[in-house]
């Protein structure tokens, strides 16, 4: 890719650079379409050549290029060089991948310089083509959690608020899972037998299944049916019962419930970390994670984002392996108010839904800080974490 480079640069140097420092105008002095001049402009800025890579032109740009740079003057040994430049980038494609699709996909991964771009490009590929292979799909999914101290003053009270924004099925028969909350401490052992409450006041009265806790002025009317299923682990999951396929079934579903005392608020022998996971199981175009945590509480620790595979896992409850890290490029963004960044473009009441959410509590929003992570295209499937370490429990 260096001598790819070096050749397309030397190729432009034959025209004065005013007119080839920009895709249009290099489109323009050398007569090609502006999208194969802004593949040879970023091959020529990109130092990284992982990332120049992903703008190679196809054989029919190549070819286009060079005749076009021939028949305007480019000298005979400059053509020579950037001919044989291609060639070495084809031979490399056919011995290390076979095709340059599959090249594409290796080479992003080695990406240093504006990786986001080409994460983002596969992981929209991979949504569209699992919304086909799992039959449903969803504009945003949400993970929330509103952390504040417990009455005892050891532990803290966590509620939890998790649906969807616009689900859609897109074959026939297809059930879809909506999970419960439980804990994990350090060491693996599970916990899903908490004192809760529904968060939403208006949950207990008649519906499609009334001990599910449904932020019922939040869901699409009428209102998503659920089947109740248990899982061997002890954990408590409702699926979505199946129904209308793509924009005619489209759906919004939300379920928010107060877990009591939910773990310790001080570092223990068993919970070293105040950690919260999301799964994402489920091809959306953007997972909002959100948690709203009196600043009181931890004392404003930051927290830090881990991303896992969970194609492995037999039990979602379990701790992740280290080989099951991946990376991402997601950062964790804290506001000191909430009140700062609580708007969210891909959920659109879900600062009505934030708002009411406190209101039930009883909770002073003022006190809470907010830490966001806004996740595109999610790897399916993953598991997430927000974590930090536990405080010491005052002397």
């Amino acid at each position: 890719m260096h001598r790819l480079r070096a050749a397309l640069q030397e190729i432009t140097r034959a025209f004065p650079r005013e007119r080839t420092e920009r895709p249009a105008r290099l489109a323009e002095t050398l007569g090609v379409d502006n999208v194969l001049a802004w593949k040879v402009c970023k091959i020529i800025e990109s130092e990284d050549p992982f990332l120049a890579a992903q703008y190679l032109p196809g054989a029919g740009g190549e070819k286009i290029l060079l005749d076009s740079a021939r028949k305007r003057g480019v000298p005979t040994e400059s053509l020579q060089a950037a001919r044989d430049a291609f060639d070495a980038v084809r031979d490399l494609v056919k011995v290390h991948a076979g095709s340059r699709r599959l090249f594409n996909t290796m080479v992003s991964g080695y990406v240093t310089s504006n990786r986001e771009r080409a994460e983002l490009e596969h992981r929209r590929g991979a949504y569209e083509s699992l919304g086909y292979v799992w039959g449903v799909q969803a504009r945003t999914q949400v993970h929330t959690y509103i952390l504040s101290p417990s009455d005892d003053g050891e532990h803290f009270d966590a509620a939890a608020i998790r649906g969807f924004v616009d689900l859609r099925r897109l074959r026939p028969n297809v059930p879809w899972r909506m999970g419960r909350p439980f804990s994990v401490d350090d060491e693996g052992r599970l916990t899903s037998e908490f004192r809760t409450r529904a968060l939403d006041s208006e949950s207990g009265g008649a519906g499609p299944l009334t001990d599910l806790p449904l932020m019922r002025r939040f869901c699409t009317q009428p209102l998503p049916r659920f089947s109740l299923e248990k899982q061997p682990n002890g954990t408590v999951e409702y699926l979505l019962d199946s129904g209308p396929v793509g924009n005619a079934g489209l759906l919004s579903c939300f379920t928010g419930e107060l877990i009591y005392a939910a773990e310790p608020r001080f570092h223990t022998e068993r919970h070293r970390h105040m950690a919260v996971r999301a799964f994402a199981r489920t091809p959306c175009e953007s997972f909002l994670f959100d948690i709203f945590e009196d600043r009181e509480l931890f004392g404003m620790r930051p927290l830090q984002l881990e991303m896992f595979s969970g194609l492995f896992a037999t039990d979602p409850t379990l701790l992740c392996p280290e080989c099951d890290r991946m990376p991402h490029f997601e950062k964790v963004e804290t506001y000191e108010r909430a009140a700062d960044g609580v708007l969210a473009p891909e959920a659109p009441r879900y600062a009505e839904m934030i708002d009411y959410a406190f209101e039930q509590l009883g909770w002073d929003r003022q006190r809470f800080a907010l830490h966001r992570v806004r996740i595109a295209y999610p790897p399916i499937p993953s598991v997430l974490f927000l974590s930090h370490v536990l405080p010491e429990r005052p002397t």
